[in-house]
């Protein structure tokens, strides 16, 4: 099996980010990586023979993410397609070629967006979804201090833990786990707690990283109070069934109290 791993990208500022994260959730030699450009069908009035405007902008968008990636020793395919919604065009490009992980980068996470077409995509296409949420420009190599908060239970996710790994082999990294426990949590539940929580750091960050528990009243408070200090936040996506993904209330809150770099992992099953 070669897994691919689908990146659209649509901002020419965007595209050395998206192929930072890709090499690292891709591992080199065994996945693939296909950059896809949407192309809007020409105008009217467009005059045949010359080059669509649209068609000029993708042209320089996956120049933009190859030379990236040619820089990073990557090799990359690339693929152009025509669609009106590049939303259902990223739907079907997805299901046609198989994909095993899709990977968005999202300037923003606004309600409209959450709540319509990426609430839409989440939950049509049937493979693994990691969504980065960050500045134009930013890179995974500045993040020194990730946050990872857990909401405890059979959480296993070996995205995030590809993810980290790939982290940690560039330099040392900062890694907290955090669970967040009501107020009036016995001492009982948080050793339990705490157990399950450092478990999941062993088996999925290099050495483990810091574990933190801590009870209080108002969880997205305590997570905004973290991010202030945080290089990169990485988050789960609530699954409701099989076929329905969505981004949580806490999440969107999250995303809009916070301005660090953020990373939602959606798992597939």
């Amino acid at each position: 099996r070669t897994p691919l791993l689908l990146v659209p990208v649509a901002n020419p500022a965007n595209a050395p980010t998206l192929v930072a994260v890709s090499d690292a959730l891709a591992p080199r030699g065994i996945s693939r990586v296909l950059l896809l450009s949407v192309v809007r069908p020409p105008p009217e009035g467009w005059s045949p023979g010359t080059l669509p405007r649209p068609l000029v902008a993708a042209q320089e968008i996956l120049g933009g993410a190859l030379s990236a990636a040619f820089a990073s020793r990557m090799t990359p395919e690339a693929l152009v397609t025509v669609g009106e919604d590049p939303w259902e065009e990223i739907v079907r490009v997805a299901g046609a070629y198989r994909c095993e992980t899709l990977l968005l980068g999202l300037g923003a996470l606004d309600e409209a967006l959450i709540r319509g077409p990426l609430e839409t995509l989440l939950s049509t296409v049937d493979c693994d979804v990691v969504i980065l949420r960050a500045r134009p420009g930013w890179d995974p190599a500045q993040a020194r201090r990730i946050l990872v908060p857990s909401a405890g239970g059979q959480e296993q996710s070996h995205l995030r833990a590809r993810f980290l790994g790939h982290l940690a082999r560039a330099t040392p990294r900062e890694v907290t786990w955090l669970r967040i426990l009501p107020a009036d949590s016995a001492e009982v539940e948080i050793r339990r707690a705490r157990r399950g929580l450092k478990a999941l750091a062993q088996d999925e960050a290099p050495g483990g990283g810091d574990v933190d528990v801590v009870c209080t009243g108002n969880a997205l408070d305590e997570l905004v109070r973290r991010a202030e200090d945080t290089d990169l936040l990485v988050l789960g996506i609530q699954r409701l069934d099989r076929r329905h993904k969505a981004i949580g209330p806490l999440v969107m809150e999250l995303s809009r109290r916070t301005t660090c770099p953020m990373v939602l992992i959606s798992r597939r099953t």
